[in-house]
């Protein structure tokens, strides 16, 4: 009559062969492909990063290629004693559009009919954790209140911290002499990530990693010839650990 029962000795030889349940396996796999999922998120970050610090480049010849608009101290402000203050804050609320004309102007359809109307500029305003890494100094922080408002994408209440003092500060329009340095071979990286990533319908997957809600009709497969030939496989990643 042969004995099943193992011994301790052959207890401790089993589990040195790791033997993993199928539903440990498949967990596995998953969290391995998550975690691939945000190395290419980072590395789509710090390739878009060296892209905005290869600086720019002047157009030879001098020709202008459109209107930049931003804020800039009123007259009467940059003539005060606060001057300097309010330039400290404003190289901070900062923001810049754009545009082929010097008007600024964007078609809405009022009343059934496309109208050319003003384009909307506002300064930078900040969330409750953006604002708390913000470096403001007390007199800084005195100028800002706080504004809530229904966030439609969240469904819910969000707040908002405004520069009180906006009045300080009107846009004026920019000529373009220059333009940004370019990159083939980042940019090429950068399109292959993004047709890997909505080829797939990997934005959702990726969303939900960074803490964010998402909506999965918004995040569909979508037919990429490119990515049909020249794929991102997770066995190149891997190669690149080593």
């Amino acid at each position: 009559m042969m004995d099943y029962t193992t011994t301790t000795e052959e207890g401790y030889s089993l589990l040195s062969f790791r033997i993993r349940p199928a539903r440990a396996k498949k967990r596995a796999v998953k969290t391995g492909r998550e975690k691939q999922l945000r190395k290419l998120d980072r590395e789509s970050t710090e390739l878009w990063r060296q892209q905005r610090d290869l600086g720019f480049v002047a157009l030879d010849p001098p020709l202008m290629r459109g209107w930049k608009r931003t804020f800039v101290l009123r007259e009467d402000v940059a003539w005060s004693r606060y001057a300097d203050f309010y330039r400290q804050v404003l190289e901070k609320i900062n923001t810049v559009q754009t545009h082929h004309d010097r008007k600024f102007l964007v078609k809405k359809r009022m009343k059934g009919r496309k109208k050319q109307v003003p384009r909307k500029q506002h300064l930078r305003t900040f969330s409750a954790m953006a604002f708390k890494r913000m470096e403001l100094t007390g007199w800084e922080l005195r100028k800002f209140h706080t504004v809530e408002h229904w966030n439609g994408h969240t469904k819910r209440f969000e707040t908002e911290y405004v520069f009180s003092d906006a009045w300080c500060f009107q846009l004026r329009p920019n000529m373009i002499h220059r333009v940004r340095r370019e990159s083939v071979l980042l940019e090429q990286r950068m399109k292959e990530i993004d047709n890997y990533l909505d080829g797939y319908a990997l934005r959702g997957t990726l969303s939900r990693l960074r803490g964010r809600s998402y909506t999965w009709r918004h995040h569909t497969k979508r037919d990429v010839p490119r990515l049909r030939r020249t794929p991102v496989q997770w066995r190149e990643l891997e190669e690149g650990d080593t």
